[in-house]
């Protein structure tokens, strides 16, 4: 296959790469007889180099659509205008990769580290007969249906690039540079936009809930009817960014009754088994900085609500549903929560030391019991000595830095969760499933 016009791309097989493969890992290791791998203006379709070492490796040009580089390190690797159409890079490490001008339609790069790579627009110049050179291939980047979900996009640059489609839900785009990228309908709740630069991107119709967007440069940045309900921003910051027809956490003031009235309402709830009062519903409600403490509210829905800043010490929340909860910095110490619904919530930086989030008995007496669902859920830098987590469904949950001194995991599901720099001396691991578990230290 032709990819870069002009150029006749020879066809490297499976058979050969493995060889290679050989030979730049006693290159890598310093053994005699061993070579870098070169692959420029190559035909290396579908081939597989799943967990392969390819760092500082060439790539320039070639045709690598639908390879499958899973769990590979690719740190520092050159893929300058290559076709990378499809390719499977999930869980790679691409740090400071090189890929201006690649073509990454619909690849795969979930929870992939992009951190500081490059992939702006690009262009390959060949030298003519004349002794001139000229462009063969000038092209953005594309990134149309695009999978980054979960990719660690620290520092990238990836000015005009993103295209429609993209998947970055939960991605950590922190500090990156995506001036001018069209995200129209993108999918990116959870994702860590704090100091990107989104100067005259376009996020319209975007779903931002539970984003983080503080210290984002958003000038001249179309938001026009996305959706950043429980999304970390201050008014003062889109002061510049086009946002008409957005959809907000609403305020406070927009409930009908006090709260004291609804709490009073969702206890009759309780004490009467629904008979009498009503249930409480907070859900997309911005409660930040409320004061909760010792307040009973089991069963209650808080789903895309706001309680970053709040003191909920000591409440009763078992049960409830907190899908998409906005939580960071707040203080659950102490709380009952066994049995509640919190995927996708962001406690990061939260207190919930000694807090009950473990499983529940559906039926007193019974031996039947329903998990706490913590799937997805953010608890970067959170305090959680003590608690109690026990059977939690903890899948995919971000740990980094969290404090599970003295925690109880007995057979919870830390499924690809992320435990990278989270202590966990003292914590009860029995039986609990830690398969595809990242950065675990005991």
């Amino acid at each position: 296959m032709t990819f870069v016009q002009g150029i006749d791309l020879k066809r490297i097989s499976q058979h050969d790469i493995e060889k290679l493969l050989e030979l730049h890992r006693r290159f890598d290791s310093g053994q005699v007889g061993g070579k870098k791998i070169v692959l420029q203006f190559r035909d290396a379709a579908r081939l597989i180099l799943k967990e392969a070492k390819l760092v500082d490796v060439e790539f320039i040009g070639s045709n690598l659509e639908y390879c499958d580089f899973e769990r590979s390190d690719l740190h520092s690797s050159n893929f300058f205008g290559a076709n990378l159409k499809g390719v499977n890079m999930c869980q790679s490490n691409l740090q400071r990769a090189d890929l201006r001008g690649a073509c990454l339609e619909s690849a795969n790069l979930e929870g992939a580290d992009l951190t500081r790579a490059d992939i702006r627009e690009g262009y390959i110049l060949a030298l003519g007969e004349d002794g001139n050179y000229s462009v063969i291939k000038q092209d953005q980047t594309v990134l149309n249906n695009t999978n980054f979900t979960e990719a660690q996009l620290v520092g990238t640059k990836l000015t005009r690039s993103i295209g429609r489609g993209t998947l970055l839900t939960n991605a950590n785009c922190r500090n990156a540079v995506l001036r001018e990228c069209d995200l129209t309908g993108s999918d990116l709740r959870g994702v860590n936009f704090a100091g990107a630069d989104l100067t005259g991107a376009n996020l319209s119709s975007c779903v931002l809930h539970g984003a983080t967007l503080s210290g984002a440069i958003l000038d001249d940045a179309i938001l026009e009817e996305a959706d950043i309900t429980a999304a970390q921003v201050r008014e003062s910051e889109l002061v510049k960014a086009k946002t008409e027809g957005i959809i907000t956490s609403r305020h406070i003031d927009v409930l009908e009754r006090s709260i004291q009235d609804i709490i009073n309402e969702h206890g009759a709830w309780i004490e009467s088994l629904g008979v009498k009062g009503v249930q409480a519903d907070f859900s997309r409600i911005d409660l930040h900085g409320i004061d909760l403490r010792g307040i009973n509210l089991s069963a209650a829905s808080f789903n895309l609500a706001t309680l970053s800043f709040a003191e909920c010490a000591s409440m009763k929340l078992s049960m409830a549903s907190m899908k998409g909860l906005m939580a960071n910095e707040a203080d659950f110490s102490d709380t009952d929560m066994r049995g509640a619904n919190l995927s996708g919530a962001n406690f990061n930086n939260s207190n919930l030391s000694n807090a009950n989030i473990g499983s529940i008995g559906l039926v007193a007496g019974s031996i039947r019991k329903w998990p706490s669902n913590l799937r997805g859920v953010k608890l970067e830098g959170a305090d959680l000595r003590n608690t109690n987590l026990v059977e939690a469904d903890l899948n995919g949950a971000d740990l980094r830095n969290a404090n599970l001194r003295d925690a109880n995991l007995q057979r919870a599901v830390l499924l690809d969760a992320d435990l990278t720099g989270a202590d966990l001396r003292g914590a009860n691991l029995e039986n609990a499933d830690t398969r595809g578990v990242i950065g675990m230290r005991l």
